[in-house]
């Protein structure tokens, strides 16, 4: 059996021509990783569109890679990209059993879930499951932290972490749709 690891990373890089005209100042990116146990990177992503506040990222320019991991076929989407989601990648989604979707979520006042009116319709919109790993509550505490969860291509929450401080593991059996 083999370990996988996903790691995010504020990936920086030069800059290159862009539409003719060289861009000077390096970018960053908000960027995840999958790593095997032996370190061998097997997937890479790029958030394509950062939230509003994060002014330091540069929208990704990876599209949409969708991996093979031991029978499993996966993409990600990072966090503010799941509102574009079925618009950008619409048909790789269609092509995966699993949507990695890691997250700094944050909730408006009202403080209500939107996780949870997002990710059961994707789910079951493009057949996938979904494994969203959320940041843990942490001080100051922010409305929509925690809540990390696993949901089945049928948009079921299959798996949950508790709610409050963590951190907290999750575990899931996820299967190929193929």
């Amino acid at each position: 059996q083999r370990a996988w690891a996903a790691v995010g990373v504020k990936e920086s890089r030069a800059a290159s021509a862009t539409s003719g005209a060289l861009v000077t100042s390096d970018m960053t990116s908000d960027s995840r990783g999958v790593c095997c146990r032996e370190g061998t990177l097997a997937g890479h992503w790029r958030k394509r569109h950062p939230w509003f506040p994060e002014r330091w990222a540069t929208p990704g320019d990876l599209g949409t890679p969708v991996v093979d991991l031991t029978g499993l076929r996966i993409t990600a989407a990072i966090c503010f990209d799941i509102h574009f989601l079925t618009e950008d990648a619409g048909r790789a989604l269609d092509e995966v059993d699993v949507l990695l979707f890691p997250t700094a979520w944050v909730d408006g006042p009202a403080r209500s879930d939107l996780r949870a009116d997002l990710l059961p319709p994707l789910a079951r919109r493009h057949r996938v499951g979904i494994v969203n790993a959320n940041w843990a509550v942490s001080r100051p505490a922010l409305p929509g932290q925690g809540g990390s969860r696993v949901l089945d291509a049928g948009g079921r929450v299959i798996a949950e972490a508790p709610r409050g401080r963590g951190p907290h593991v999750v575990r899931a059996a996820l299967s190929p749709s193929g």
